[in-house]
C-alpha cells in the first residue's frame, strides 16, 4: 500500500485518500500468516496533499485489531523511529516491487544509502520498480529479532534516465517526529 493519498503523480491538489485499506504483515502469494489489519487512521502532511512535494511523501498509519482481535504491535513487534541521522547509512529495506514475482512476494534490499544523488534524498540501489512504495528503510536492522529503526520509506525511483535501479526516500528529520507525535492518540 502506498502510504499517503494516491494520485500525486505530478498533479498537485488532485490526490484522493484511499478507502478500505489494509495491512497484511509478511503477505506472501496470498498467504496472510499474521492476519489482516484494517487501516484505522492515515496521517500525512498538508504539503504532500496540496503540492505532491516528494520530500513529504510520508504517512503514519494506525490499524484496528486483526480478525483474531490481536493488536499489530503485539502480533509482529514494533520498530523504533530514527530521524536527523546522516543521509548516508547502512540500510535494509522491504517492498513488493512489481518487477519481482509480480509484487506477490516480499523482497529485501541492503546497502549503504547515497545522499545527494540525484535530488538530496537518501537513495539505494535496488533494481526495483513500482510496488515498493511505503516499504520501510531500517537502520540497525536485526535478522534475529526482525526489528530495527525506521529511517526512511520507499517513495520513488529517480526516473527513466537513471533507470529503475535507484529508489529513494524522503529524508527523515524533525517533520517525521512531529507527525509521529501527532498520531500518538490515534
Amino acid at each position: 500500500m502506498h502510504t499517503g493519498p494516491n494520485g500525486c503523480n505530478g498533479n498537485p491538489g488532485s490526490a484522493a485518500w484511499m478507502t478500505e485499506a489494509e495491512f497484511v504483515p509478511l503477505y506472501w502469494s496470498g498467504d496472510r500468516p499474521y492476519g489482516t489489519f484494517q487501516v484505522r487512521t492515515l496521517r500525512t502532511f498538508d504539503t504532500w496533499i496540496a503540492d505532491c512535494d516528494w520530500d513529504y511523501d510520508i504517512a503514519i498509519v494506525t490499524t484496528y485489531t486483526n480478525e483474531n482481535n490481536q493488536l499489530l504491535v503485539e502480533t509482529v513487534g514494533g520498530n523504533g523511529l530514527s530521524y536527523n541521522y546522516p543521509g548516508s547509512f547502512d540500510s535494509v529495506t522491504f517492498g513488493y516491487p512489481g518487477n519481482r514475482d509480480g509484487g506477490e512476494i516480499p523482497w529485501t534490499c541492503e546497502g549503504t544509502t547515497n545522499y545527494g544523488f540525484p535530488d538530496y534524498r537518501p537513495t539505494l540501489y535496488c533494481a526495483w520498480t513500482g510496488g515498493f512504495s511505503g516499504g520501510p528503510w531500517f537502520r540497525e536492522y536485526s535478522n534475529d529479532t526482525l526489528l530495527g529503526y525506521v529511517n526512511g520509506v520507499g517513495s520513488t525511483w529517480p526516473g527513466p534516465d537513471d533507470g529503475p535501479e535507484w529508489i529513494d526516500s524522503p529524508y527523515f528529520d524533525d517533520k517525521v517526529q512531529s507527525i509521529y507525535d501527532d498520531a500518538a492518540g490515534d
